[in-house]
């Protein structure tokens, strides 16, 4: 878990929690959508999937540093994978 520096405001040490324990709520929903899918019914209703897999990229994202950005580019064959991984995105 990522401790916030003590400057920061209660909301800032909240999402830093939650989005250190993302990826938990994310395996803990494909487990129990694998065990019991029927808990995951409601999902299929209306367009709330869509809201769903935004809330992923957004948690996602929000991990993400400059530093992630800055390896890939200075990064000679890290970044021959740039183009792969835009084409894979929209071919997918």
């Amino acid at each position: 878990i990522i401790k916030p520096s003590s400057t920061s405001s209660k909301i800032d040490q909240i999402l830093s929690q939650l989005t250190s324990l993302f990826p938990l709520f994310v395996l803990g929903a494909s487990i129990t959508g694998s065990i019991v899918p029927s808990t995951l019914n409601w999902v299929n209703n209306g367009n709330i999937i869509s809201a769903m897999l935004a809330g992923v990229m957004l948690g996602t994202g929000m991990t993400l540093e400059k530093s992630d950005f800055g390896t890939i580019l200075t990064n000679q064959q890290q970044r021959k994978s740039i183009p792969i991984g835009v084409l894979c995105q929209f071919m997918l």
